[in-house]
């Protein structure tokens, strides 16, 4: 009767000796099921870290990873003219953290829509709020008031000054279905149209908005004209979207 006794002790802690690694397991696994649920999903950038020597080092290496991830997105076709962005502070970033035989790995990832770029030719001023006394604001609401706005080129214009050589002149204005165009010469004298600007080795320095006679550089969204590229040739087209 005794050896049975030893022997039901013995079994019982086995059992409560085996609960903790069946639970962190079990934890594990979850933590993998959403781990690979984020990286499926388009909506998030994200980066993975390990380290055999602590969680901290496992997590600044997959924040460090995470930086060059959003570099890397950046520099994608639809991100054109990215000049820089805005991005939560590391210290923001979700994560989630597993251990495995003695290995520390971090997962940390963050939203896109997070993430804000702004264009080359955008000017960006980041502004924190702070509480002020009402005579104050209302100073700075005057002020504020006779900054002229931020210029910002349509999608259309945009994709018009990808347009960096003539060769690809041709394409843009198929791709956009632009029937009425020709060389400088012919261009229109009323009305609004565009015109690239192309210098003898094919490079195109400026794209032109003219309307009512007005001429602008669409990058700049300022003043500018034809003679202020000697030398230079012009194709010019009447946008049709």
């Amino acid at each position: 009767m005794k050896s049975v006794r030893l022997i039901l002790s013995a079994f019982s802690l086995a059992l409560l000796c085996t609960y903790p690694l069946h639970a962190q397991d079990q934890a594990t696994a979850e933590a993998l099921e959403r781990i690979n649920n984020i990286k499926l999903d388009g909506n998030y950038i994200w980066a993975e870290g390990t380290s055999a020597k602590s969680k901290k080092d496992a997590l600044e290496n997959a924040q460090a990873v995470l930086q060059f991830e959003i570099q890397n997105w950046l520099s994608e076709p639809e991100q054109n003219n990215v000049a820089g962005v805005a991005i939560p502070t590391s210290d923001q970033y979700l994560k989630i953290e597993t251990e495995r035989k003695k290995i520390h790995r971090a997962f940390v990832y963050v939203k896109k829509e997070q993430i804000m770029p702004y264009r080359k030719n955008e000017k960006v001023v980041v502004v924190e709020r702070k509480e002020e006394k009402p005579e104050k604001a209302k100073k700075k609401q005057e002020l504020v008031s006779t900054v002229e706005p931020v210029y910002t080129p349509s999608d259309f214009e945009r994709d018009m000054l990808s347009v960096k050589h003539s060769s690809e002149m041709e394409e843009f204005i198929n791709r956009h279905h632009i029937s009425q165009t020709g060389k400088y010469k012919t261009r229109p004298q009323t009305g609004s149209y565009y015109i690239f600007i192309y210098n003898r080795e094919g490079n195109v320095p400026a794209c032109l908005k003219i309307s009512d006679g007005n001429v602008v550089n669409v990058e700049t969204g300022k003043p500018d004209g034809f003679e202020n590229y000697k030398g230079c040739g012009g194709q010019w087209f009447i946008a049709s979207e």
